[in-house]
């Protein structure tokens, strides 16, 4: 897009150029006063590569939702009186072990995380060599060693188990359940949209000063673009699974015994990238970008939406570890009455699960008030070249719904909104044909410099949204 910006402004050029040098020596400045100075356009504007992004928090949803539960273990039933004596005894253990592996590195290998990732693929496609990568935190990178550790949430399992036996004069009962829950909340889901908008083109002018040859003028102008469904992202954010298993055993007393038998496991991976060309000091501060991330995380190695530089990170085969951690922990406690022999067995499994699923969608809409001082200069009767040098102010709004589906059913709908301002320095070219004395026709192209982008949070997503570099008109204007 940009060099379709330099191609305009070339063409401009150039007929300005010819147009000059078939004009006669001018005459000096001298401000007319018969000439029209006010000036009303209307047109269309063409705005392209806004990009917007979003971003919803898996935990978020599952906390307003709620987590599936594990079914609690049964006790019961009562022993004769005279015939109990209790005896309670308490053990626990616990364990832990670790093991590291050699991750391997191709030009497709994708890396991804809660807080970042590192894409081996990008624009240079030189081997072992991306500038596609970013994390949130400079925290995960250390400059003493060049190497950048990112640990996962840890994976907790807990697994209960107890077994009761009861007795009614001379038979008896036992019954057993054991319970497990296995959960998994998924990655944050996130989601970029691009796309080319159009929108309606006014504006207001008027020449305070007009000569023979150079006008100069202010413009006010406003346009309106309006993005209807910029936002969408849908994904998974939570699944679990508890299962619960009864056995009913069925004898004669001889002692009551209950056994509770509760084990935790739990699994952390933790995953180190070294570059070996990043150990130096202040190498933090070369990849670090103004927000405190580290990385562009762009594929082109020029761009870079967090405002810092694009740093190269250089990874081979031996250069990726990973690391997994799993630690266990048993704590039984037994508990005697009596005796129990068991004569018979049944037994029964009851499974429960949980999904949380949710799917998002959202409009934008850009309100855009321009003030620009207008220097002109008049080529021939005809045509003229008009430059603006002045500022924008963009009013972005941004409008989402997000639907929550638990199991696979609609739950509700969480809707958020927000807006802001976002404003830019703007210089453009216009090229303005005037078939008739007080009517004209023009096509121009403009140029926003400073920051463009708008941080919105509406509701449950969190985001922004880039607006477009350059913008390109095209209308008509009545003078008077």
């Amino acid at each position: 897009m940009k060099d379709k910006f330099y191609l305009v402004m070339a063409a401009l050029c150039a007929t300005a150029t010819m147009a000059i040098a078939a004009e006669p020596a001018e005459a000096p400045l001298e401000e007319r006063s018969s000439t029209p100075r006010w000036r009303i356009s209307a047109g269309a504007r063409f705005a392209p590569g806004v990009k917007t992004t979003s971003r919803i928090s898996s935990r978020a949803v599952t906390e307003a939702v709620g987590r599936l539960h594990g079914a609690a273990p049964q006790k019961g039933g009562s022993m004769p009186t005279g015939a109990q004596h209790e005896t309670t005894e308490r053990s626990a253990t616990s364990s832990a072990d670790e093991a590291t592996e050699t991750l391997s590195v191709t030009a497709t290998s994708r890396f991804e995380f809660d807080d970042g990732f590192i894409d081996m693929a990008d624009d240079a496609g030189i081997p072992g060599e991306t500038a596609n990568w970013h994390f949130d935190s400079a925290d995960v990178f250390d400059e003493a060693s060049g190497t950048i550790t990112v640990s996962s949430a840890p994976s907790t399992t807990t697994s209960r188990e107890s077994t009761t036996t009861r007795r009614k004069g001379e038979e008896a009962v036992s019954t057993s359940t054991s319970t497990s829950l296995s959960e998994q909340l998924h990655p944050d889901l996130t989601s970029s949209h691009d796309s080319d908008v159009w929108g309606g083109d006014f504006e207001v002018g008027y020449d305070f000063f007009v000569g023979d040859h150079f006008t100069l003028g202010l413009g006010l102008g406003a346009t309106l673009y309006r993005n209807e469904d910029a936002i969408r992202a849908a994904g998974r954010c939570y699944s679990a699974t508890a299962v619960a298993k009864r056995k009913k055993s069925s004898g004669h007393y001889e002692e009551t015994t209950t056994v509770t038998r509760e084990k935790t496991e739990a699994t952390k991976e933790t995953t180190t990238f070294a570059d070996s060309n990043l150990a130096y000091s202040g190498a933090l501060a070369d990849i670090s970008n103004d927000d405190g991330s580290i990385g562009a995380g762009t594929a082109d190695g020029y761009t870079n939406p967090y405002g810092g530089n694009n740093p190269v990170l250089t990874l081979g085969d031996g250069s990726i570890a990973r690391t997994t951690e799993r630690s266990s922990s048993t704590e039984m406690t037994v508990a005697r009455s009596g005796g129990f022999v068991k004569d018979g067995e049944s037994t029964s499994v009851t499974r429960r699960s949980r999904t949380i699923d949710i799917a998002a969608e959202g409009d934008v809409e850009l309100q855009e008030i321009r003030l620009a001082l207008q220097p002109a200069w008049h080529v021939t009767d005809w045509f003229d070249l008009r430059g603006s040098f002045g500022a924008a102010a963009t009013r972005v709004s941004v409008d989402a719904d997000a639907t929550i589906f638990v199991d696979g059913a609609r739950r509700g709908v969480v809707s958020g909104d927000d807006d802001g301002w976002v404003v830019t320095g703007l210089c453009g070219l216009d090229a303005v044909l005037s078939p008739l004395d007080r009517f004209s026709i023009f096509v121009g192209a403009d140029l926003r410099i400073g920051n463009n982008t708008f941080d919105y949070n509406a509701g449950l997503l969190r985001g922004d949204v880039g607006l477009a570099r350059q913008t390109f008109r095209a209308g008509v204007a009545v003078r008077f």
